[in-house]
């Protein structure tokens, strides 16, 4: 099933060659008490960044008590992210995103 994890994922491999787990979750896990990502990036050799810069992920809190969303900034203002029920796509880091970003993170191992 596409989502925004997965999309991540799979940009992550396909952009950088880099595997990210893929992380034991329940369908809609941000109600059912789980933090996908904030309990497991860290494990996945991503740390903290509050630079905006090339492949940086976001978090945001949609609706939600735990970030339930990200997205991948991709340059020039652009992220790609999949909202549930629309195309994965590329789009403005415009303010309805802005807003809801609690977090950023960055691969460790890149520059």
């Amino acid at each position: 099933m596409r989502n925004c994890y997965s999309l991540i994922k799979d940009w992550y491999k396909q952009i950088l060659n880099i595997d990210i787990p893929d992380f034991e979750r329940d369908d809609n896990w941000w109600n059912t008490g789980q933090n996908l990502y904030i309990d497991n990036f860290e494990k996945a050799g991503f740390v903290d960044t509050d630079k905006l810069e090339y492949g940086v992920v976001i978090f945001m809190k949609i609706r939600s008590s735990v970030p339930n969303h990200a997205a991948i900034y991709i340059g020039e203002d652009l992220i790609i992210h999949h909202l549930a029920g629309r195309l994965s796509c590329r789009e403005v880091y415009r303010d309805v995103y802005r807003n809801t970003t609690v977090k950023m993170v960055k691969y460790a191992n890149r520059n």
